[in-house]
């Protein structure tokens, strides 16, 4: 899952960690919407390590629009690793964010779990809220019925809310919420 600082968003993992089940959370280090290295966002992170959750990567394969190309992504990975690393320790899975024909086709490999690596997601069932909509319906209705023994579950706590809302006003009303902050802290 990616991490975002909703407020909702801390209590997923306590949850899990209640029930027993170890996630791995992907965090971007590069995003209009939030940073993992923020006076509020760093003990965030650290309560997931302490609940013995694990972390990865969410590395953006087209930051700003633009596609990273192929022969540079081994280099941008590695620094925003390094990045997620040097304060939080222990990173060894990617999931990549907005993933280029070349990921998504396999020809990507990296010293990492990737999570869209055909070899790595063996025997790994993949369910996503992609748009606010889950394509097997209610996942927790399935729990315990899936093909796999293990679920990858791509979740994006900070876009649920009690009605649906289209991701261009998601993403407005978090850059608006961010620039208040930023005004009121002036």
């Amino acid at each position: 899952r990616a991490v975002q600082t909703a407020p909702f968003t801390p209590y997923l993992p306590g949850i899990e960690a209640e029930m027993g089940i170890a996630a791995t959370y992907f965090i971007q280090v590069e995003s209009l919407f939030y940073n993992p290295f923020t006076s509020a966002s760093v003990p965030i992170v650290e309560r997931l390590l302490t609940q013995r959750h694990r972390l990865g990567l969410h590395f953006d394969c087209a930051p700003d629009g633009k596609e990273i190309p192929v022969s540079l992504l081994p280099v941008r990975l590695e620094r925003a690793m390094t990045c997620l690393r040097a304060y939080f320790g222990a990173v060894d899975a990617v999931s990549f964010h907005q993933p280029s024909p070349a990921v998504v086709s396999n020809q990507v490999k990296i010293p990492y779990v990737n999570t869209y690596d055909r070899d790595d997601m063996r025997g790994v069932e993949y369910l996503s809220d992609s748009c606010q909509t889950w394509a097997v319906g209610d996942p927790l209705a399935g729990l315990g019925t899936h093909k796999q023994a293990s679920v990858q579950m791509l979740i994006h706590p900070a876009l649920w809310g009690s009605t649906p809302t289209a991701f261009d006003v998601l993403s407005r009303n978090c850059i608006l919420a961010k620039a208040q902050t930023l005004y009121d802290y002036t």
